[in-house]
Protein backbone atom coordinates (compact mmCIF):
# COMPACT_ATOMS: atom_id res chain seq x y z
CA UNK A 1 0.00 0.00 0.00
CA UNK A 2 1.42 3.52 -0.73
CA UNK A 3 2.03 5.91 1.76
CA UNK A 4 -0.75 8.34 0.17
CA UNK A 5 -3.11 5.59 0.10
CA UNK A 6 -2.33 4.30 3.83
CA UNK A 7 -2.90 8.47 4.78
CA UNK A 8 -6.32 8.25 2.83
CA UNK A 9 -7.26 5.21 4.29
CA UNK A 10 -6.49 6.42 7.58
CA UNK A 11 -8.34 9.04 7.17
CA UNK A 12 -11.40 7.41 6.10
CA UNK A 13 -11.04 5.32 9.52
CA UNK A 14 -10.91 8.78 11.38
CA UNK A 15 -14.09 10.27 9.49
CA UNK A 16 -16.26 6.95 10.36
CA UNK A 17 -19.18 7.85 12.53
CA UNK A 18 -20.16 6.63 15.63
CA UNK A 19 -23.89 6.01 16.08
CA UNK A 20 -24.33 9.29 18.19
CA UNK A 21 -22.68 11.12 16.01
CA UNK A 22 -23.89 13.06 12.96
CA UNK A 23 -21.26 13.97 10.52
CA UNK A 24 -20.96 14.20 7.20
CA UNK A 25 -19.80 11.81 4.81
CA UNK A 26 -16.12 11.41 3.77
CA UNK A 27 -16.76 11.76 0.10
CA UNK A 28 -13.70 11.45 -2.63
CA UNK A 29 -13.79 15.51 -3.07
CA UNK A 30 -13.57 15.72 0.61
CA UNK A 31 -10.31 12.95 1.26
CA UNK A 32 -8.39 14.82 -1.30
CA UNK A 33 -8.24 17.99 -0.28
CA UNK A 34 -7.58 16.64 2.92
CA UNK A 35 -5.06 14.92 1.77
CA UNK A 36 -3.65 18.14 0.23
CA UNK A 37 -3.66 19.65 4.11
CA UNK A 38 -2.27 16.61 5.49
CA UNK A 39 0.91 16.67 3.05
CA UNK A 40 1.00 20.15 3.22
CA UNK A 41 1.65 20.72 6.78
CA UNK A 42 3.71 18.09 7.00
CA UNK A 43 5.86 19.74 5.02
CA UNK A 44 5.76 22.73 7.26
CA UNK A 45 6.05 20.34 10.13
CA UNK A 46 8.65 17.91 9.93
CA UNK A 47 10.53 19.13 6.87
CA UNK A 48 9.54 16.38 4.64
CA UNK A 49 6.98 14.66 2.68
CA UNK A 50 4.70 12.75 4.33
CA UNK A 51 4.26 10.40 0.98
CA UNK A 52 6.04 10.64 -2.09
CA UNK A 53 2.96 10.58 -4.07
CA UNK A 54 2.00 13.30 -6.40
CA UNK A 55 -0.46 15.93 -5.79
CA UNK A 56 -2.07 17.23 -9.02
CA UNK A 57 -3.89 20.78 -9.69
CA UNK A 58 -7.58 19.51 -11.42
CA UNK A 59 -11.02 21.72 -11.68
CA UNK A 60 -12.44 20.90 -8.31
CA UNK A 61 -8.71 21.41 -6.25
CA UNK A 62 -6.08 19.25 -5.59
CA UNK A 63 -6.36 15.55 -5.93
CA UNK A 64 -3.73 12.57 -5.58
CA UNK A 65 -4.10 10.62 -8.74
CA UNK A 66 -3.12 7.49 -7.27
CA UNK A 67 -5.08 7.27 -4.83
CA UNK A 68 -8.22 8.74 -7.31
CA UNK A 69 -7.95 5.78 -8.98
CA UNK A 70 -9.00 3.44 -5.46
CA UNK A 71 -11.79 5.52 -4.82
CA UNK A 72 -13.15 7.71 -7.42
CA UNK A 73 -16.17 5.18 -7.79
CA UNK A 74 -17.22 6.37 -4.25
CA UNK A 75 -19.09 9.78 -5.01
CA UNK A 76 -20.91 10.79 -2.48
CA UNK A 77 -19.45 8.33 0.29
CA UNK A 78 -16.62 6.60 1.08
CA UNK A 79 -17.54 2.98 2.79
CA UNK A 80 -16.29 2.75 6.48
CA UNK A 81 -14.98 -0.90 5.10
CA UNK A 82 -12.37 1.36 3.25
CA UNK A 83 -11.12 2.44 6.12
CA UNK A 84 -8.06 1.27 8.55
CA UNK A 85 -4.74 2.14 10.79
CA UNK A 86 -2.47 1.38 8.06
CA UNK A 87 0.81 -0.66 8.97
CA UNK A 88 3.14 1.73 6.81
CA UNK A 89 2.26 4.82 9.01
CA UNK A 90 4.39 4.99 11.81
CA UNK A 91 2.25 6.26 15.06
CA UNK A 92 3.98 9.89 14.34
CA UNK A 93 2.43 10.03 11.29
CA UNK A 94 -0.79 8.32 12.36
CA UNK A 95 -0.39 11.24 14.83
CA UNK A 96 -0.04 13.76 12.86
CA UNK A 97 -2.88 12.55 10.41
CA UNK A 98 -5.55 12.61 13.07
CA UNK A 99 -4.50 16.08 13.89
CA UNK A 100 -5.37 17.43 10.27
CA UNK A 101 -8.44 15.66 10.89
CA UNK A 102 -9.13 17.40 13.82
CA UNK A 103 -8.12 20.55 11.79
CA UNK A 104 -10.74 20.60 8.83
CA UNK A 105 -13.61 17.89 9.60
CA UNK A 106 -15.95 20.86 10.30
CA UNK A 107 -15.69 22.06 6.86
CA UNK A 108 -17.78 20.08 4.07
CA UNK A 109 -16.08 18.74 0.68
CA UNK A 110 -17.54 22.26 -0.93
CA UNK A 111 -15.55 24.38 1.52
CA UNK A 112 -12.58 22.37 1.80
CA UNK A 113 -13.02 23.29 -2.34
CA UNK A 114 -13.13 26.55 -1.54
CA UNK A 115 -10.60 27.20 0.54
CA UNK A 116 -7.79 24.89 -1.39
CA UNK A 117 -8.72 27.19 -4.38
CA UNK A 118 -8.04 30.59 -2.67
CA UNK A 119 -4.43 29.22 -1.82
CA UNK A 120 -1.26 29.57 -3.67
CA UNK A 121 0.01 25.92 -4.23
CA UNK A 122 -3.26 25.16 -6.50
CA UNK A 123 -3.74 28.70 -7.99
CA UNK A 124 -0.84 29.15 -9.44
CA UNK A 125 -0.43 25.47 -10.60
CA UNK A 126 -3.98 26.18 -12.12
CA UNK A 127 -2.85 29.01 -13.54
CA UNK A 128 0.02 26.61 -15.58
CA UNK A 129 -2.55 25.00 -17.65
CA UNK A 130 -3.05 25.66 -21.16
CA UNK A 131 -5.82 24.50 -23.78
CA UNK A 132 -3.20 22.00 -24.84
CA UNK A 133 -1.84 20.80 -21.85
CA UNK A 134 -3.50 17.98 -19.95
CA UNK A 135 -4.41 18.26 -16.80
CA UNK A 136 -1.71 16.89 -15.10
CA UNK A 137 0.26 20.08 -13.21
CA UNK A 138 2.01 19.05 -10.25
CA UNK A 139 1.60 20.60 -7.02
CA UNK A 140 5.13 20.43 -6.45
CA UNK A 141 6.13 20.11 -2.73
CA UNK A 142 8.75 23.32 -2.91
CA UNK A 143 5.33 25.17 -3.50
CA UNK A 144 3.54 23.40 -0.51
CA UNK A 145 6.17 24.16 2.20
CA UNK A 146 6.53 27.73 0.87
CA UNK A 147 2.90 28.21 1.32
CA UNK A 148 2.60 26.06 5.08
CA UNK A 149 5.53 27.13 6.38
CA UNK A 150 4.60 30.56 7.34
CA UNK A 151 1.40 29.43 8.31
CA UNK A 152 3.28 26.92 10.68
CA UNK A 153 5.80 29.28 12.08
CA UNK A 154 2.82 31.78 12.82
CA UNK A 155 0.96 29.19 14.70
CA UNK A 156 4.29 28.20 16.67
CA UNK A 157 4.77 31.70 17.79
CA UNK A 158 0.61 32.17 18.89
CA UNK A 159 1.39 29.37 21.64
CA UNK A 160 4.96 30.80 22.18
CA UNK A 161 5.67 34.38 21.52
CA UNK A 162 9.41 34.43 21.68
CA UNK A 163 9.36 32.85 18.36
CA UNK A 164 11.67 34.79 16.26
CA UNK A 165 9.79 34.35 13.05
CA UNK A 166 12.66 35.12 10.81
CA UNK A 167 14.98 33.44 13.07
CA UNK A 168 12.50 30.35 12.86
CA UNK A 169 12.44 30.61 9.10
CA UNK A 170 16.20 30.73 8.31
CA UNK A 171 16.41 27.91 10.53
CA UNK A 172 13.55 25.65 8.63
CA UNK A 173 15.42 26.30 5.06
CA UNK A 174 18.75 25.48 6.46
CA UNK A 175 17.33 21.87 7.89
CA UNK A 176 15.80 21.59 4.24
CA UNK A 177 18.84 22.49 1.98
CA UNK A 178 20.24 20.38 3.60
CA UNK A 179 22.48 22.92 5.76
CA UNK A 180 22.60 21.52 8.74
CA UNK A 181 24.64 19.12 10.34
CA UNK A 182 23.50 16.48 13.21
CA UNK A 183 25.14 16.12 16.53
CA UNK A 184 26.55 12.56 14.82
CA UNK A 185 28.14 14.54 12.07
CA UNK A 186 29.48 17.34 14.21
CA UNK A 187 31.83 14.66 16.60
CA UNK A 188 33.14 12.53 13.81
CA UNK A 189 34.49 15.63 12.17
CA UNK A 190 35.77 16.85 15.81
CA UNK A 191 37.18 13.19 16.03
CA UNK A 192 39.00 13.34 12.24
CA UNK A 193 40.56 16.87 13.59
CA UNK A 194 41.77 15.25 16.60
CA UNK A 195 43.33 12.38 14.38
CA UNK A 196 44.58 15.51 12.22
CA UNK A 197 42.70 13.77 9.27
CA UNK A 198 40.31 16.24 6.58
CA UNK A 199 36.98 16.52 7.82
CA UNK A 200 34.90 13.76 5.79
Amino acid sequence: MSKALGAARYLIYLATPTEDEDTDALCHLRLQKLLYYAQGWHLAAVGVPLFPERIEAWPHGPVVPDVYAVFKDFRFAVPPAEGCEPENLSAREREFVRSVWERYARLSATGLRELTSREAPWAVAWSKLTLDAAADVEITTDSLRSFFLPRYAELLQRQDARIDLSRWQASADAIAAGRVRSAKDIRRELQHRRAGANPV
